[in-house]
């Protein structure tokens, strides 16, 4: 463990002065610092040895033969500090990783990274300055993440400065896309209704050549239902397609005014959804 020494000047002419109450205390790594005292140190100076590294606070009361009351003097040791600048973002390719960038005085031998989570958790670790600095986040947990750095000072006696101001990173719950369109040839039902598409809305009513946008969240094994008015029409139907290319399944409306459905519907957040309305025949 590294140690190291506080060097108290004692010096104080006034001719009745006598002996100094000692009291130091680390006060780095606690809101609540406990003091060593030593009382009636005499002489001009008082050396504090081999304690570990670290911030302190040191006071010192005078005694005096006529026994007056003096205040303390207090003096606070160097903090741990060192980082100069830094910046956090959330990497562009990757939405599970933050990217930190960072300037520290080259003295600085260590480094801690702090990340707070919207969820409540945290994590934190300590690279050697200079290197580079990525930090993986949750895949699944979305909201604003905090980030601060700290200067470390000594890893073996925990001597840590303060964090700096946090950074707030805002991983956005992902979104996919939803169209709703109806075909020239969907001619003879008008739809009224669609349900089960979380986070998305359908408004009023879609006429053959219509079409509605929108964004989804992601949802497991849900029922789509599908409302229409008009007469009975072979043919007429709703195909559903997911990221483009084939139908992965039609919704039959051949049978005229009413509501249909089609259960087991899985997506994830970023998936695109195409409601087909048309007539196949």
């Amino acid at each position: 463990m590294a140690q190291t020494n506080l060097v108290v000047d004692l010096i104080n002419n006034d001719p009745l002065y006598v002996s100094s109450n000692i009291r130091y205390a680390r006060i780095d790594n606690t809101s609540t610092p406990i003091y060593t005292n030593i009382p009636n140190v005499s002489g001009t100076m008082y050396i504090i040895q081999n304690i570990p590294n670290g911030q302190y606070i040191i006071g010192v009361t005078p005694n005096f033969s006529d026994g007056r009351s003096c205040p303390e003097i207090t003096k606070t040791t160097v903090d741990c500090s060192g980082i100069i600048a830094f910046n956090a973002v959330l990497d562009i390719y990757n939405p599970n990783q933050i990217d930190v960038t960072y300037t520290a005085d080259n003295s600085l031998g260590n480094i801690q990274w702090n990340v707070g989570y919207p969820n409540g958790g945290f994590a934190n670790g300590i690279i050697a300055n200079g290197d580079y600095l990525t930090i993986p986040i949750p895949s699944n947990v979305y909201g604003n993440y905090t980030v601060t750095l700290q200067a470390v000072c000594d890893i073996a006696t925990g001597w840590i400065g303060q964090p700096t101001n946090a950074i707030v990173i805002l991983k956005a719950t992902p979104t996919g896309s939803v169209l709703v369109q109806a075909e020239p040839n969907f001619s003879t039902n008008v739809v009224s209704g669609i349900t089960g598409i979380a986070g998305f809305t359908f408004s009023g009513t879609m006429s053959a050549g219509g079409s509605q946008s929108g964004t989804h969240t992601a949802f497991t094994s849900q029922t789509i239902a599908v409302s229409i008015t008009g007469a009975a029409t072979s043919g007429n139907g709703v195909d559903i397609i997911i990221n483009g290319g084939s139908p992965i399944g039609r919704i039959t409306l051949s049978g005229g005014a009413g509501t249909y459905t089609y259960t087991g519907l899985t997506v994830l957040a970023t998936d695109s959804i195409v409601l087909d309305f048309n007539n196949n025949l």
